[in-house]
C-alpha cells in the first residue's frame, strides 16, 4: 500500500531503500506539454529524462510550469 511505501522510505537507511523502481521517465526528446501531462497523470513532481535508456537529467514540476509560462 502507498503507505507502506512511504514508511520504508522514512526508515530507509540506503539509497536503494528511498528510489523508486520503475520510475516513469521521459524521452530527452519530449516537448515540454508532454512532460507537464507525464507529472499531472503520474502526480509526481520529478520525471527522470532519457536518452537511448540512459538518464541524462530530471525535470521537475516548477521547470515544466516556468517553461509553459514563459510561451
Amino acid at each position: 500500500s502507498h503507505f507502506e511505501e512511504r514508511l520504508r522510505k522514512a526508515t530507509a537507511a540506503l539509497a536503494r531503500d528511498l528510489m523508486t523502481e520503475n520510475p516513469v521517465t521521459i524521452e530527452a526528446d519530449a516537448s515540454v506539454h508532454e512532460a507537464a501531462r507525464t507529472i499531472a497523470r503520474s502526480k509526481h513532481n520529478r520525471l527522470p529524462v532519457v536518452e537511448h535508456g540512459r538518464l541524462v537529467g530530471v525535470v521537475t514540476r516548477v521547470d515544466v510550469l516556468d517553461a509553459l509560462t514563459r510561451e
